[in-house]
This record gives structure tokens, C-alpha cells and sequence, in this order.
């Protein structure tokens, strides 16, 4: 049986032991290989020739042997879910997932929901919100149109566009529609 990204990631720092104590140093494509055979799901034979294409035969079937140690403790030290259905959770009237087995998991994801209930707005804060933010949208156009306006006293230029008359008019207009 083929093993997931996360079970072969959890169980390198292990295999890479087993790599050092077996050959006597770090050798990363000694690991790098282990790690493909027991993602691809090789069995002890297949991981045997595998890894004698880079060590010494007897060394290669040590190393293998104790990698599958390594996946058998790995294994049985992880519980299994039962697939079997038990009465019990059909009477809660829905569904469990992993997570509410759990209670610690369980714990983080009610204190989640909590917060974000909290940090919910009402419509009165939206609102003077949305009113502050379109106050200090209306300064801005004011300094800049009084930037705009001293600028063109100094370089002769007509007064404001009818376009930026245009865009106060509708940010009035927003204001007091809210």
C-alpha cells in the first residue's frame, strides 16, 4: 500500500536515521529513494533491489528491513478510524467528523466560531463606518482640489474639470443617501 505526502514526510527524520546508523553517514539519494519506494508502495523486495542499485546488497536489505520497521511502528503507533457505524452517533441526529471525536480539536473550532461571531458588525457600525470612511474621502478631494487650485493659480490654468465637479457632486450625493 502506497503511502500519502504526509505519511512519507513525517517519516523521513526517521529513515534518515536509519540511513546514517546503516551506512554510517548522511547520504541524501539513499533517502530520497526510500522515500519514492515507500510512496510508490513498493514492498521489502522491490525496496531491496531498489536501494542495491546504490549500496552493497547485504547493507540494502538491512537498511530495508529497517525501514519497514520504521512503517510498521509508524502504523500501529497511529489509530486507525473504525469503519464500522455505531448506533450511538446515529441518535446525535448528524453527522461527526473527525474533528469533534476530538475534544481538543473540538475546543479550537467552537473558540473559532466564537470569535468570529464576535468580530461580526452590526448594521449601525457599518454604517458610521461606511459615513467616516466617505468623510475622509470628501477631506481628500478637498485637499486636492485646493492642491489642484493653487497649482493652476500658479501655472494660469482654468479651474477645475467638470469631471472632478462631477465626482464631488456624486460623493455628496452617496453621503446622503447613507
Amino acid at each position: 500500500m502506497s503511502l500519502s505526502k504526509k505519511e512519507t514526510e513525517e517519516m523521513k527524520p526517521h529513515i534518515d536515521k536509519a540511513v546514517e546508523k546503516c551506512v554510517g553517514f548522511h547520504e541524501s539519494t539513499l533517502v530520497t529513494t526510500a522515500m519514492n519506494c515507500l510512496a510508490s508502495g513498493y514492498d521489502r523486495k522491490k525496496t531491496t533491489d531498489k536501494l542495491s542499485s546504490l549500496l552493497e546488497t547485504s547493507k540494502a536489505s538491512r537498511l530495508a528491513e529497517r525501514i519497514f520497521e520504521i512503517l510498521d511502528g509508524m502504523r500501529n503507533t497511529q489509530p486507525k478510524p473504525s469503519k464500522k457505524r455505531h448506533h450511538e452517533s446515529e441518535s446525535h441526529g448528524g453527522k461527526k467528523t473527525k474533528f469533534e471525536e476530538n475534544g481538543v480539536v473540538a475546543t479550537k473550532d467552537q473558540s473559532t466560531k466564537e470569535k468570529s461571531a464576535k468580530e461580526q458588525l452590526s448594521p449601525n457600525q457599518i454604517k458610521d463606518m461606511m459615513a467616516t470612511a466617505q468623510k475622509m474621502i470628501e477631506e481628500r478631494k478637498k485637499a486636492l482640489s485646493a492642491l489642484r487650485s493653487s497649482d493652476t493659480r500658479h501655472k494660469g490654468l482654468e479651474p477645475p474639470s467638470v469631471s472632478v465637479q462631477r465626482t464631488e457632486e456624486k460623493a455628496k450625493k452617496i453621503a446622503q443617501l447613507q
